[in-house]
C-alpha cells in the first residue's frame, strides 16, 4: 500500500483482512461483549468490480438482543443493504464475525444456507413492489412461503403463524 493511499485512510483486502483477524485473536477470551442475537464483529464486505476494490463495510461492529428493534439509516453507498444481504445470508462477509441466532454467516455451507434463509430470517424491502405480491394480502405474502416450504400443520396453522409474525409489526 502507498504512503499515499494510507495517508488517505484507503485500506487494502489484506489489510482489512489481517485487522479482523487480528481483532478476533484479541477477543477470543472476552467473548461476552460479543453475545447478542444478531452480533457483527469487525465485519468487513469488499466488492471487486472491474478491478477495482469496493469497500462496503470496513470492520463494523454491531450487538442486537432479541426482541431490540433498530433502524439502519445512512447514506446512499453507505453499506446498509450490504450489511441486511449479510445478515439475510443472501451475501457472504469478506472477514470478521457476521452471525444470527448462533449461524455463523460466513461459514454456513450452501445447505444450511438456504436453511437459515427459509427458517430463521426474513425482511421486506422498502420499495415493497420488487418483493411482495400486489394481487395478494399482507397475511397471504406472509403466508406464502410458508406454503413454499412445505409447513405442516395445514392452512390453520400458517394462518395463525402469519397473524402471529403481523402483529409483530
Amino acid at each position: 500500500m502507498t504512503a499515499i493511499a494510507e495517508s488517505a485512510g484507503v485500506l487494502d483486502l489484506a489489510e482489512l483482512q489481517r485487522r479482523a483477524a487480528r481483532r478476533a485473536a484479541e477477543r477470543a477470551g472476552g467473548r461476552d461483549r460479543l453475545r447478542g442475537h444478531i452480533v457483527c464483529d469487525g465485519l468487513v464486505r469488499i466488492f471487486k468490480t472491474e478491478g477495482v476494490e469496493v469497500v462496503a463495510l470496513q470492520g463494523l461492529d454491531l450487538v442486537i438482543d432479541r426482541g431490540e428493534l433498530v433502524a439502519v439509516v445512512g447514506a446512499s453507498g453507505s453499506g446498509k443493504s450490504t450489511l441486511l444481504n449479510i445478515l439475510s445470508g443472501l451475501d457472504t462477509p469478506t472477514a470478521g464475525i457476521a452471525r444470527v441466532a448462533d449461524y455463523d454467516l460466513l461459514t454456513l455451507s450452501h445447505r444450511r444456507r438456504l436453511s437459515y434463509r427459509r427458517d430463521v430470517v426474513g425482511f421486506v424491502w422498502q420499495q415493497t413492489g420488487r418483493n411482495l405480491l400486489p394481487y395478494l394480502t399482507a397475511r397471504e405474502n406472509v403466508e406464502l412461503p410458508m406454503r413454499l416450504a412445505g409447513r405442516s400443520g395445514g392452512r390453520r396453522a400458517r394462518r395463525g403463524r402469519a397473524g402471529e409474525l403481523l402483529e409483530m409489526v
